[in-house]
């Protein structure tokens, strides 16, 4: 008895099949592998997200502990007396100039100042304003302690370094008392 000549050979059906299904994995395959490129890409960029705010942090300590040295060796603040002369409405439009001459005397430029104003923690009026300046890292703390000195000077609300290389570029958001 001979063999069949079709015996050992698949039918059209099941190369058909098999091909369905071969195609199926490599599309399955195809989607994994997307998806896992995808999720990398948002690992690597959250990634270089938290490498940036360390760099900042890394700049931003040193400051920190430079006020908390003030503040330790500073007797203690009086918080409900400590605005000494609060800002009459009128003089708001010179308060440009006073940021031009603070930054002057402690070796910055300025970029540009915008106040407006709005209301304080205690319910109070206050100047809020908006502050960059440019110039050496360490040159920034002279120009908070003479902002500080301010008699009007309410609070530092933020502090943002917005370029670290030099020169380095800075984002204040300062309050000033208003009457």
């Amino acid at each position: 008895m001979k063999p069949s000549p079709d015996r050992g050979r698949i039918s059209v059906g099941m190369n058909r099949a098999l091909a369905v299904v071969i195609l199926g994995l490599v599309i399955a395959i195809c989607v994994a592998v997307v998806l896992q490129v995808v999720r990398y890409r948002s690992l690597r960029d959250d990634l270089a997200a938290a490498r940036h705010d360390l760099e900042e942090q890394k700049i931003l300590h040193p400051l920190y502990l430079d006020i908390v040295q003030v503040l330790s060796n500073a007797p203690p603040v009086d918080r409900t007396h400590a605005v000494e002369t609060p800002l009459a409405r009128s003089e708001i439009v010179g308060v440009p100039d006073r940021f031009a001459k603070a930054a002057t005397a402690s070796g910055l430029m300025l970029g540009s100042v915008n106040p407006r104003v709005g209301e304080g923690r205690g319910g109070g009026r206050e100047l809020h304003v908006d502050v960059k300046v440019s110039g050496p890292y360490a040159r920034l703390k002279s120009f908070l302690q003479t902002v500080a000195d301010w008699p009007c000077f309410v609070r530092i609300q933020q502090i943002e370094v917005l370029q670290e290389r030099e020169p380095e570029e800075f984002r204040l958001a300062v309050r000033l008392a208003l009457d």
